[in-house]
């Protein structure tokens, strides 16, 4: 039997199902409204001449729902191929190619950006340094995943911090948190502590300055600042040099705990940072 009159005698029975469960529903609407014996027991009536068609339709669906997976399988990847060709022309025009990196789920490497793909949903969402960035969820047409892009990276170049001006602020959160610890200068302290440390004199209530609104300094930005310091200044900061600290096995995966930096080759997931003098 091919999947076309299998499919077409689920629907069938679908249908002749759908009655039977608004029927179940009108009669619990009415017990809801008005719990007399008569609506009660005309519920259970219901429920009782629903019940097995519902079990037996699920059991029908269940049964097909391998050949069903076996008809979309070769859709699903032409789907996905065409995808790929159009995110392609898609960011010729930007000067990006686009590189495939995953499957489960479906990555792809939009530089800077990392773009995550969820077929089923229709939904795209853009990334960077593993962070969901605000304006970054959108459909699976390229024009829309161009447009978001766009968009996204203007953010990003936006809210950065010029690196001269980002080393000193680092040198002094970095400088605050060891002395609220009582620690040595040279102590490692959390990337993530540094981060919000650094968010609060960079972005001073995170809400409005002179009345103009400003965005908060977030875990994305501060990946991209912290990228940019690596490659323009080579991470010196107030005449010492800057040092992170890779998260091992059980620390990278604690999401909450580490900053991911994009070096463009990659990247790495971070813990820690210290000053080293000299």
């Amino acid at each position: 039997m091919s999947i076309s009159v299998e499919v077409s005698a689920l629907a069938g029975e679908a249908g002749a199902t759908a009655k039977l469960a608004r029927d179940v529903a009108a009669a619990a609407a009415d017990a809801h409204k008005d719990p007399t014996l008569g609506h009660l027991r005309a519920l259970r009536a219901a429920i009782a001449k629903a019940g097995p068609k519902l079990t037996a339709l699920a059991d029908q669906g269940a049964a097909l729902d391998p050949r069903i997976a076996e008809a979309a399988a070769p859709l699903e990847q032409a789907q996905k191929w065409e995808f790929a060709r159009l995110l392609q022309a898609a960011f010729e025009p930007l000067g990006v190619t686009p590189r495939k990196e995953g499957d489960a789920p479906v990555t792809y490497r939009l530089a800077p950006l990392t773009l995550v793909v969820d077929f089923r949903a229709d939904t795209a969402q853009l990334r960077y340094a593993q962070c969901e960035l605000p304006g970054g969820a959108t459909s699976t047409r390229a024009a829309d995943i161009a447009a978001a892009w766009r968009a996204c990276k203007a953010a990003l170049d936006k809210g950065s911090v010029a690196a001269d001006v980002l080393a000193p602020a680092l040198d002094r959160a970095y400088r605050g948190l060891v002395a609220k610890r009582r620690a040595a200068f040279g102590d490692r302290v959390d990337l993530v502590e540094l981060h919000r440390e650094l968010a609060a004199e960079l972005r001073p209530n995170a809400l409005t300055v002179a009345s103009k609104v400003v965005k908060p300094y977030t875990k994305a930005m501060f990946a991209w600042d912290l990228a940019r310091l690596q490659s323009q200044l080579r991470m010196q900061v107030g005449g010492c040099r800057a040092v992170l600290t890779v998260a091992t096995a059980g620390s990278a995966y604690k999401e909450d705990r580490v900053v991911f930096v994009d070096d463009g080759a990659g990247g790495q997931k971070y813990l820690s940072f210290h000053l080293i003098a000299g």
